[in-house]
């Protein structure tokens, strides 16, 4: 498993190595003399998002953050109004609403805040998700109202004129196309995370947790194509992946990490409060579900992403350094919602196979420094299936 990268990466010092030379872009910190393979690794705490890269090519992020932008800590990162360039939304998870997009050029470098928005009123935070759904021109922005808020969920696309939306002008704010209410009377807050349907059953997906508080999760599905979730509501899935009695919020992502089956795995990470726990579902038989199939053999799995005492929650995403290639899994992402804790990297030790409990991460790192402690989030855009 690529041992001396491992190695590398758990033995980096405690205090940063002197850093490249820096040049300074409006709200932007972006390292010099650096190189731009597909994917980015973004990773929010305090206000801020660092990105990362692979830019040796060894299927794992760099050490050392290439670009920081400011304007939150809440990251999605997409195609949301160009299909040759990324784009990254932050917000913060708390306060005032606002979604800020970031413009990255040909080299994933960013370049500006290209659009400020604000989703609806309130003063309360959000949580953000790419989603893509097949045939579709642009990525969606999923926006849900965070703690504190109603549990209200966005969709905006640049890419269509539905609902009113005003196309292809390189603008969220104004392409609100679907929205939806998570939870009647929820304020716990909304976790979201989507996934690209490969299989015959169902369609593109999108899952969405409780950020705090006792809710079941529920996985939605784009059926008809159409980009809207809202009409097949009465389609939704319930699943518990910690428990019903669980109320301490759950984190979530979606995508092929390894599994037998061509649908992506729902992924969730237990909340503060309990040990840190990474529960993977599978939809083996590929009837589109994935409650079912949660006693088959690698229908469901659970591993520590940290040590057993830890009990500071755990924030996940799904990741895509390796090859994009059909029949490559991706790889999970996991940081710490809070402690001296790494970000770390996992993937499957046969690549077709799961991540099971005893599998050493691929990479760790230190995003904010050893010595961090508030909670990290975690998103990943490019080199998709």
């Amino acid at each position: 498993m690529m041992s001396w990268l491992r190695s590398w990466f758990s033995s980096r010092p405690a205090t940063p190595a002197p850093r490249r030379p820096v040049r300074r872009v409006h709200e932007i910190e972006l390292l010099e003399g650096r190189v731009a393979p597909a994917g980015v690794l973004a990773v929010g705490s305090g206000g801020y998002v660092q990105l990362f890269h692979d830019s040796n090519n060894h299927g794992i992020p760099d050490g050392a953050a290439y670009a920081t932008l400011s304007g939150g800590d809440h990251v999605a990162v997409g195609h949301f109004t160009s299909v040759t360039t990324l784009q990254v939304a932050v917000a913060h998870g708390s306060g005032s609403p606002v979604v800020k997009i970031y413009q990255l050029d040909a080299n994933d470098a960013p370049t500006g805040v290209v659009e400020k928005f604000t989703p609806f009123p309130g003063h309360f935070g959000v949580n953000l998700a790419r989603f893509h759904s097949n045939g579709a021109t642009f990525d969606s922005l999923i926006v849900a109202g965070n703690t504190g808020g109603p549990s209200r969920v966005f969709v905006f696309n640049d890419g269509t004129a539905i609902s009113g939306a005003i196309p292809n002008n390189q603008k969220l704010g104004d392409s609100n196309i679907d929205h939806f209410v998570f939870k009647a009377g929820f304020t716990g807050g909304v976790q979201v995370a989507a996934g690209r349907n490969l299989a015959a059953a169902g369609g593109d997906l999108l899952v969405m947790a409780p950020a705090r508080g006792k809710a079941s999760c529920e996985v939605l599905k784009d059926v008809n194509g159409n980009l809207l979730l809202s009409d097949n509501l009465a389609g939704v899935e319930k699943l518990d992946p910690f428990g019903k009695h669980w109320a301490g919020g759950i984190s979530v992502a979606a995508g092929d990490i390894g599994s037998p089956s061509t649908n992506p795995e729902l992924i969730f990470g237990r909340g503060p409060g309990g040990p840190p726990e990474v529960t993977i579902f599978s939809d083996i038989n590929l009837n589109g579900l994935y409650g079912d199939d949660a006693t088959a053999t690698n229908g469901r799995t659970t591993f520590l992403a940290y040590k057993a005492g830890y009990r500071g929650g755990v924030q996940v995403a799904y990741t895509r350094f390796s090859s994009a290639n059909v029949g490559q899994s991706g790889e999970l992402a996991v940081a710490p919602g809070g402690g001296h804790l790494p970000v770390e990297v996992f993937k499957s030790t046969t690549n077709t196979g799961e991540i099971k409990a005893g599998d050493d991460p691929l990479a760790t790192f230190f995003p904010f420094g050893f010595t961090y402690t508030k909670p990290q989030f975690v998103a990943f855009g490019g080199n998709e299936t």
